[in-house]
């Protein structure tokens, strides 16, 4: 595997939750919102990457091995589970607060 698609890998999903943290601190008060936001943009990221890996769009620099692609993909589903969990709590205080 390249170092490139390696980095990708690791550091656009750590850039959407680190931006999603950052806001987070900025407007406590929809903190949950924002982190849902930044799983949702995490997952996508970690399912589409490998995509582009299988795929080669992007010729053999974009190219990972089996295991990398499936830790990948894992990762990405837990992202969106996250999400999925942020957005319940979200509806779940909306309905407490009106």
């Amino acid at each position: 595997m390249t170092d490139l698609f390696d980095s990708l890998l690791v550091l656009l999903p750590l850039v959407a939750l680190g931006h999603a943290a950052y806001r987070a601190f900025l407007n406590p008060d929809d903190a949950t919102g924002i982190f849902r936001r930044g799983f949702l943009a995490s997952g996508v990221v970690l399912l589409l990457l490998p995509l582009v890996g299988v795929v080669q769009i992007f010729g053999r620099g974009f190219s990972a091995g089996p295991e990398t692609l499936d830790t990948a993909v894992k990762a990405g589903f837990g992202m969106l589970i996250a999400a999925l969990v942020c957005a319940v709590v979200e509806r779940r205080q909306s309905r407490h607060q009106g």
